[in-house]
């Protein structure tokens, strides 16, 4: 009975620790790919966020600014993400470890998380990474929060980046849909579908 009680309390610690499983580094980066991982594949967001946080901090620490803006990126996404939902009894409990994150109000939160990356890349002039963030911006409001003026606005944006990253770049091709030729006819088809045009 002794021995069965044991292995009960062992099996209950460790099935109730959050971080169980998780790979410990003082790599940012690999801090990002892990959460990415925990909360996309494995329904894992608690450790996820956790993992977020900590990136964040050495981003901070290290003045790394576009190590920062990308852990803003990849937070708006994780704020996004389905797992989200799949815990949404947790996160209206105890919510975010960002205490100014909302349960019902979290799009709105990603966008203020992508607005701080574009903040940073548009200040290193950053235009390939402007070009997403702007355009996955237009997606949120489109997709989330339901502003089609806003998502028009951004995905015109996006273009204007990327315009401005082809003039540096002009023989960099960004990876498109195999239907498209370039970038403007691939936001035109979005700005269709989101009845910008």
């Amino acid at each position: 009975m002794y021995r069965f009680a044991i292995v009960m309390l062992v099996s209950i610690l460790l099935t109730g620790c959050a971080a169980m499983g998780v790979p410990v580094t003082n790599d940012p980066r690999e801090k990002i790919g892990w959460a990415l991982n925990l909360y996309e594949k494995q329904n894992r967001p608690i450790p996820a966020e956790r993992l977020l946080k900590e990136a964040l901090d050495i981003y901070q620490s290290n003045n790394d600014e576009l190590g920062l803006a990308e852990t803003y990126r990849q937070y708006a996404f994780f704020l996004e993400s389905v797992t989200i939902e799949k815990w949404e009894s947790h996160y209206r409990k105890n919510g975010f470890m960002d205490k100014s994150v909302i349960y019902d109000a979290r799009y709105e939160k990603a966008v203020e998380y992508f607005q701080k990356a574009r903040d940073i890349y548009s200040k290193k002039a950053k235009y390939d990474l402007l070009t997403n963030i702007d355009l996955v911006t237009g997606n949120t409001y489109l997709t989330y929060i339901g502003d089609q003026n806003k998502a028009c606005k951004y995905y015109d944006r996006s273009l204007a980046d990327y315009q401005e990253f082809n003039k540096e770049n002009p023989t960099v091709q960004i990876k498109l849909p195999a239907e498209f030729n370039s970038y403007a006819e691939y936001i035109a088809a979005v700005k269709k579908r989101a009845k910008c045009i």
